[in-house]
């Protein structure tokens, strides 16, 4: 079988640190796609574009949050260019989704299943990026939050989505409902005051056969442990 593909999911606040680590193994790992799923100031987007344009030797994807839009709403187009949108890349359909500002989500959820009916039958795994996570995890055990994103519940038992990362909850959750994984991804302190528990990224490895994932914490654990994984 083919070789395994790796990506990894950041918060951003962490990410100068994790990638300063990637550039040291890039070379010999097969590209990835990172993104922060948490809003940034305009100090922390310049900190990613200036990531971006740097010598990662791999694409930089990033999903937009609430604070990316709030008072300087033009920020991120200017830093990323684009705030939704999908590519196939060896098997896999990634799919970044903009619910930055909150409901309503019509045009989204239109993206999102017209996105997968036109992938269903030509990818193997389904990626979803998106910052507000479609699930409610903190009214007891974790459910579907179906107060907005009942469509995204019905699109997916129609189509086959694999794994949903997202942010803005400030915890790292995992949950696996109806065959889709959902993580949301780290914690850090993002304002004066403000308590943060361990950072964490996950590493994602992709063969023909299985994904796997890794919860790394980002202070506890070196990238360059992580040499791939042949499946």
């Amino acid at each position: 079988s083919r070789p395994a593909s790796r990506f990894h999911s950041p918060r951003h606040s962490a990410s100068r640190r994790l990638c300063s680590r990637e550039r040291r193994v890039a070379a010999r790992s097969p590209p990835w796609a990172g993104r922060a799923v948490r809003g940034v100031g305009a100090a922390d987007a310049g900190t990613l574009y200036e990531l971006k344009k740097s010598d990662l030797q791999a694409p930089l994807f990033v999903v937009p949050g609430n604070h990316d839009v709030k008072g300087n709403p033009g920020l991120f187009e200017k830093y990323f260019k684009l705030k939704q949108f999908y590519f196939v890349w060896s098997g896999c359909l990634f799919i970044f989704l903009d619910n930055s500002l909150g409901a309503p989500y019509d045009r989204l959820f239109q993206f999102l299943e017209e996105t997968l009916k036109e992938h269903q039958e030509k990818v193997r795994w389904t990626f979803i990026f998106i910052h507000r996570p479609p699930i409610d995890w903190e009214h007891g055990e974790p459910q579907p939050e179906s107060k907005n994103y009942s469509r995204f519940f019905e699109i997916q038992k129609t189509y086959k989505i694999d794994y949903v990362f997202s942010g803005h909850l400030h915890d790292y959750r995992e949950l696996e409902l109806d065959g889709t994984h959902y993580i949301t991804n780290g914690l850090e302190s993002d304002q004066k005051g403000r308590t943060g528990n361990e950072t964490y990224y996950t590493v994602v490895k992709v063969s023909a056969e299985k994904v796997l994932t890794e919860k790394i914490s980002l202070h506890a654990s070196s990238i360059e442990a992580f040499t791939g994984i042949a499946l």
